[in-house]
């Protein structure tokens, strides 16, 4: 029996088969084409558009790898510059240009050349800590951890024919605890005798305030607030990648505020009690460390240098820990704030700081009985720095980091230090 179909019916499946084709073809179209405007969008905005001066970390060069959560260090075979970035609301007297520092980093992530393993009747020592101990503005061989190891090597093949070989696995931009942690790390590659951890009074303390949020991601190091944000937010971690994406953010912070990522930029709840018990405004080389142990310099909070020594004693323990029976010595670093008295109380002024409150060398002593009473040796080389000559000449123009002369200065006094200890 023949069946009778409506004239075109059998057109009607084809027809609307054709019509998705044409629209999955638009659609595809539609995507190509916005991919394309998007790249073309990143690429003229990385070759025509500046970020902000606060997110220009977000597009800086890759330099760190985080060999552990929460830590950063330097790429392996990195060769170039890390920019030395400081706040900007620094007083007069402690404002300068930053300097880029060109260096070369081996394939463990330390400053200097590549080493193999440790020959017999050899001595090492591992340095540990900021860009002082890195050697900011100097070459590798004038570095103060180089100096004492040629000094020390010098003593030590001379009085007991031992050779002694210097590691220097300072990082610019460290705080205390990320210079112990690295020492740990490093020890047992390097396979140290001695870990010396450099304390630098001047932003040890705050570095590591920010540290406590560090995080590395596509080769940049973020910390603080920052750090905090780019932890909480895919956002903030697409602008690290996107330049499309910063662009937007940026757009939307000077826009619609509350629709941008600007709210999670933030210090965590542990940042905020040691942030809040500094001194406002008064931080510049972290002199409100030479306050008594006791002042409180807002109400309701603890004394900052309680808190300040609470956590470098939790690292020293832990570096005395992992040291697996390695001997520590623990050397503190001045800025020039610290010896040069006329800079210290121009600056003090300029802050208006309680010049009577904050005596010269209280830090340092308080440093001296931390380490007494837990038993690490320290070496306070404020007096010899004091004593070498125009402060002018032993730092830099930024009043932070030494000279070479300044750099000799210290590498002398921690040989002659570790020559005591290894004898």
């Amino acid at each position: 029996m023949t069946t009778l179909q409506e004239p075109g019916a059998r057109g009607v499946a084809p027809r609307k088969k054709s019509t998705q084709r044409r629209w999955l073809f638009r659609c595809v179209l539609a995507g190509f084409l916005l991919l394309l405007a998007g790249v073309a969008a990143e690429i003229l905005l990385r070759l025509l558009w500046a970020p902000p001066a606060a997110f220009r970390v977000f597009s800086t060069a890759p330099s760190w790898r985080s060999p552990e959560p929460g830590c950063f260090e330097p790429l392996p075979g990195f060769v170039g510059g890390f920019q030395e970035a400081y706040p900007q609301d620094l007083p007069p007297s402690a404002r300068f240009e930053p300097r880029i520092l060109e260096i070369r980093i081996n394939s463990q992530g330390l400053r200097g050349a590549e080493f193999g393993p440790k020959k017999a009747g050899s001595r090492r020592i591992l340095f540990g800590g900021d860009s002082l101990t890195f050697g900011h503005a100097v070459a590798e061989n004038e570095s103060f951890p180089a100096v004492a190891g040629q000094l020390l090597g010098q003593q030590i093949l001379l009085e007991q024919g031992l050779q002694v070989e210097a590691f220097n696995a300072g990082v610019p931009g460290y705080g205390f605890a990320a210079t112990c942690k690295r020492l740990r790390r490093e020890s047992e590659v390097t396979e140290a005798d001695v870990l010396v951890a450099a304390y630098f009074l001047g932003n040890d303390f705050t570095d590591d305030l920010a540290q406590r949020s560090c995080t590395v991601i596509a080769g940049c190091m973020f910390d603080g607030p920052f750090g905090n944000l780019l932890q909480s937010s895919w956002r903030a971690r697409l602008c690290v990648r996107s330049r499309l994406a910063l662009f937007a953010e940026t757009w939307l912070i000077q826009h619609a505020m509350e629709w941008s990522i600007l709210p999670g930029f933030r210090f965590s709840p542990e940042q905020q009690v040691l942030h809040d018990a500094m001194p406002a405004a008064q931080t510049a080389a972290c002199l409100f460390l030479d306050a008594p142990r006791d002042h409180r310099f807002r109400p309701g909070v603890e004394p900052v240098v309680t808190l300040w020594l609470r956590d470098v004693e939790a690292s020293l323990r832990q570096l005395q820990r992992d040291a697996k029976g390695r001997q520590v010595l623990v050397v503190v670093l001045p800025s020039q704030f610290h010896i040069d008295s006329e800079l210290r109380t121009k600056v003090l002024a300029e802050l208006h700081a309680d010049a009577a409150l904050l005596q010269p060398g209280n830090a340092q002593r308080h440093l001296l009985e931390l380490c007494e009473r837990i038993g690490v040796p320290c070496l306070d080389t404020t007096p010899l720095v004091a004593a070498a000559g125009r402060p002018e000449a032993i730092f830099q123009a930024d009043h932070i980091h030494m000279s070479v002369a300044g750099n000799h200065v210290v590498g002398k006094a921690v040989a002659d230090k570790l020559a005591g200890m290894l004898r």
